[in-house]
């Protein structure tokens, strides 16, 4: 037994030995020995002030076939930097003798945060990544672009108050912007709202929501994450109510009068809901060049409501882009553009939704659709049947699609229905669906087809011709 525990302890002794004499002979020692990076800059696309940055990451790579030992890795503006990050699962600024195995690699994970300057243009911010091995000093660039913005939490816009938003740099809201008790929120061209996850506009009360954009200056609603990679990611913002999203601009059923010129509402979960039935003399919701992309449920839920709609593109959602449901008094939709093309997972329903009622359990309750007119718009989407009607024989359904491209499978010679309908047509219509771009294909079936109505200039202020083309953009050789 005494020799069993001499030999394991004389093997314990030559395995320490071993260990504690390899470390620094096998290293490299020479000077000239360099890492490799991924990456010989790290950019951040622009962040809000004072909020935290996405995370970047870095990868640093050991090419020889020897473990290699980097002395320090720090950030050359020190405690004062404006960026974070961390190594291989540690925080902080300063790092010493960090090890990469032969052949191996270690990732290093940066943040930002950037101060206000009470600015209203965009400020860059820098700082230089720091490794000193063996002697040699390597350096990668950090850059952020900052935009000082306006920032809200819960908000009210209330008692009987006309207000409007700042248009000089970015409004962005973490909470619910709400306009209440007979008020109005007047924004102006150019200006740029973003919300966070379950931030959004709620219009109460006998309110009003007025949004003036220009074709020069249009107005964009959007999410907060402004890197590349964010720019097309539906479901990023819209109200939240009973565990349900009621969209990113929800109008409820008190409010009233609400315009929306020249705007682009995109990447929530429902673009905008109309549950307002609006006086019998006016529209619950005008809309004019306005586009609804990219939603992750629907854009345009309306729902027992009147919206009236010109030069408009409803485009790519998760089910539909267009949802009149429960019945309405009134929807005009004239030279607008209805296209889904949705690339986020598989789809189950058409694109334009047309219903009559509603259930609560096992009880129908009957709204009746009126006065529903599409008049030089185009329906084309990726699936066979983009026009779902679910409708009750006890109320009324009562729609007419008047010289409109439309992808159906559905019989279109009621005369009482559809007029000179060119249905499924076998070119290409738009100029790259699967881009985004709804502009008109050079020889789109929709190219002169339209008739001439009220709607003289197209969602670009580009002049409309004698003989108009179909959708929301006249085509330009």
């Amino acid at each position: 037994m005494q020799r069993v525990y001499l030999i394991v302890t004389g093997l314990l002794v030559l395995l320490a030995l071993f260990g504690s004499c390899r470390r620094d002979d096998d290293f490299i020692t020479d000077n000239t020995a360099d890492l490799r990076f991924s990456e010989d800059t790290v950019l951040f696309d622009t962040v809000f002030t004072t909020v935290g940055s996405t995370t970047e990451w870095l990868k640093v790579y050991n090419r020889f076939n020897k473990p290699i030992q980097i002395a320090s890795i720090s950030l050359a503006n020190g405690n004062s930097s404006n960026f974070r990050i961390n190594v291989d699962g540690v925080s902080g600024r300063v790092f010493s003798d960090i090890e990469i195995p032969a052949e191996d690699s270690i990732f290093i994970f940066v943040e930002v945060t950037v101060d206000p300057n009470g600015g209203t243009t965009p400020l860059i911010i820098t700082d230089n990544l720091v490794f000193e091995t063996n002697g040699n000093v390597q350096e990668i660039e950090l850059v952020a672009w900052g935009q000082d913005a306006y920032f809200y939490p819960n908000v009210l816009f209330g008692d009987e108050q006309v207000y409007q938003l700042p248009s000089d740099k970015p409004n962005v809201f973490y909470g619910l912007a709400i306009i209440d008790s007979n008020s109005r929120l007047i924004i102006p061209e150019g200006t740029q709202l973003h919300f966070h996850k379950g931030a959004g506009i709620v219009a109460g009360r006998a309110s009003t929501l007025e949004v003036n954009g220009t074709a020069a200056n249009p107005v964009v609603f959007q999410g907060d994450r402004l890197e590349e990679e964010w720019q097309d990611v539906p479901g990023q913002w819209g109200v939240i109510f009973g565990g349900a999203p009621r969209g990113g601009i929800w109008l409820t059923a008190t409010s009233r009068d609400h315009v929306i010129n020249h705007a682009v509402i995109k990447n929530s979960d429902i673009g905008i809901q109309v549950d307002s039935v609006g006086s019998l003399s006016s529209p619950t919701l005008t809309m004019e060049s306005v586009t609804v992309i990219n939603n992750s449920g629907v854009g345009l839920l309306a729902q027992g409501s009147w919206v009236e709609a010109k030069n408009c593109v409803f485009a790519n959602a998760g089910n539909y882009v267009v949802a009149l449901n429960i019945g309405g008094v009134k929807y005009l939709f004239e030279h607008c553009t209805f296209a889904n093309y949705w690339r986020f997972g598989s789809r189950n329903t058409g694109m334009l939704l047309l219903n009559n009622f509603f259930k609560i359990r096992d009880d129908v309750f009957i709204r009746d659709l009126n006065n529903t007119v599409f008049s030089n718009c185009i329906i084309e989407g990726s699936a066979s049947e983009e026009l779902e009607t679910q409708n009750d024989a006890a109320g009324a359904f009562d729609y007419f699609f008047d010289r409109c491209i439309l992808r159906t499978e559905k019989a279109t010679t009621n005369a009482n229905r559809f007029a000179d309908i060119i249905r499924n047509p076998g070119t290409q219509v738009f100029a790259d669906p699967l881009e985004g771009d709804f502009r008109l294909y050079v020889n789109s079936p929709a190219v002169d087809e339209g008739k001439l109505i009220n709607v003289l200039l197209d969602i670009e202020g580009n002049t409309r011709d004698g003989q108009p083309d179909l959708g929301a953009y006249e085509f330009i050789p």
